[in-house]
Formats: structure tokens, sequence, C-alpha cells
């Protein structure tokens, strides 16, 4: 008997949530906006947002972590351009 009253709780308080997302959900699909809205959070990345940004500058694990998405930057440039001659490949090889 409490096996199926704990079953029943939880069945309730499933259907509970779902009908409460379920109304958050119909609430956003209603709104005029919903298709044109947009925030920095959801926004594309701009060309200098690691340079503007300052979260980047905020601790040295930033600087780490802009020094290291610059190098990868850098490296993706090189192999779209094409073949680089072995003493640039050198360079980066002792970076990393």
């Amino acid at each position: 008997m409490r096996a199926i009253a704990e079953i029943g709780d939880k069945a309730w308080r499933y259907w509970s949530l779902y009908r409460s997302v379920k109304a958050i959900h119909k609430e956003v699909l209603a709104a005029p906006d919903c298709l044109t809205y947009t925030d920095i959070a959801i926004a594309p990345p701009q060309e200098d947002e690691l340079d503007t940004l300052d979260l980047y500058h905020a601790t040295s694990g930033g600087e780490a972590a802009l020094a290291r998405q610059r190098r990868h930057d850098a490296i993706r440039a090189r192999v779209q351009l094409g073949p680089a001659e072995p003493a640039v490949l050198d360079v980066v090889a002792t970076r990393s």
C-alpha cells in the first residue's frame, strides 16, 4: 500500500511539473516577439568580443584562455591559407 501511495505522489508531482512547464512554453510561444527576440547571451560572437569583454581580462586564467584562443585562431588561419614553411610550424610547436 505504501508503494502505491509513493507512486501516486510521484506521478502527481511529475504531472504538476509538466503542467507548469507546458504553461511557460505556451506563454513564450504566444509572445509577439518570440521569433525575433535576442540578447547578448544568445547573440553570435563578435569579432572583437575576446578583446572587449572584461571577463577575459579579470583573471590570469582568463588571460591564459584568451592567449590559447588566439593561438588556435592563428593555427586555423594558417591551415586555411595552405601549407606553411617548416620554420613557422616549428615556432607553433614550441609555443604549445
